[in-house]
């Protein structure tokens, strides 16, 4: 007496397998790429990252992330002699470009506060939808219904604000908080919004 062994016609094939393997392999792959052309990128010099046709083998250099965290001012060649000798790599490689580094940038102060409002407005607007949900789904609010058409409304019109004369974090949080400063995006949402506000008066 001989046994079959049971095959499912849903269950993937060991060729299907392999297909579906490479093709998430090479996705990763050319995903990957731009990733790791910009991280290359940051070690290349001014003239290299411009540079056309685009240079694949290059002389690595740490000039770019000088630029990120100093202020440079470009000054005349007698002034810069008259200054004793470079105090580092960045001193050094800065003068080579006829500037010198008056300070340091805003980077970090301006990463920080991204930071603060990134993550502030992330848990607050987690936090806060986590107990309003709880509070629909639980109990009869009045006018619920009204309420969560205003809830959805609020992403159908543009709350565009410039907040670049607003240094400090919390009158940035405030005021540009949930600003749309892509159009494209702007114009994804209000369709977005739209399609949904029809779906919610069917």
């Amino acid at each position: 007496m001989s046994l079959t062994t049971a095959h499912s016609v849903v269950a993937p094939s060991t060729n299907s397998k392999r297909i579906a393997g490479t093709i998430i392999v090479l996705y990763a792959l050319i995903s990957i790429v731009p990733l790791l052309w910009i991280f290359a990128t940051s070690f290349k010099t001014p003239p290299d990252s411009i540079a056309y046709p685009p240079k694949i083998l290059f002389q690595p250099s740490l000039e770019g992330y000088c630029n990120l965290f100093t202020t440079r001012t470009r000054q005349t060649p007698e002034y810069i002699n008259s200054l004793g000798p470079a105090t580092g790599f960045c001193d050094e490689t800065t003068r080579k470009r006829n500037m010198v580094i008056a300070g340091p940038s805003n980077f970090l102060p301006r990463f920080v506060n991204s930071l603060i409002i990134a993550f502030g407005s992330t848990f607050c607007a987690v936090f806060l939808g986590t107990l309003s949900a709880y509070g629909f789904s639980r109990f009869k609010v009045p006018l619920a219904d009204d309420l969560l058409f205003f809830i959805l409304s609020t992403r159908l019109a543009a709350d565009r604000c410039r907040h670049s004369d607003l240094p400090d974090v919390p009158r940035a949080w405030l005021v540009g908080h949930g600003a749309r400063h892509d159009p494209a995006l702007h114009g994804s949402q209000c369709v977005a919004g739209c399609m949904a506000a029809e779906r919610l008066h069917r």
